[in-house]
């Protein structure tokens, strides 16, 4: 993942099933050393999206809006939980 205005210092991707789609990302925000995770991701590159949304919070406060199919997928995910701590 590279952004010309954003200090990336390191990232990994990688996907279980148990985790989902993954993202660790070491940056720099504000000249001090930051380190992302972000577990399943709605989709395969979702978390890319997901870290930016999480740079402009931490820079700026500003929470921007999380996409429909997200809110979705999160949804599904948590019954899927639920069903499975019943059986």
């Amino acid at each position: 993942m590279y952004r010309e205005n954003w200090n990336i210092q390191l990232t990994k991707t990688g996907f279980t099933n148990a985790a989902g789609h993954c993202l660790v990302m070491r940056t720099v925000f504000n000249g001090k050393p930051v380190a992302l995770v972000v577990m399943d991701a709605f989709g395969k590159y979702t978390h890319f999206a997901d870290a930016s949304r999480l740079r402009t919070w931490i820079e700026t406060g500003k929470v921007q809006p999380v996409p429909a199919a997200a809110l979705t997928y999160k949804k599904q995910k948590a019954e899927q939980m639920a069903t499975a701590q019943n059986d």
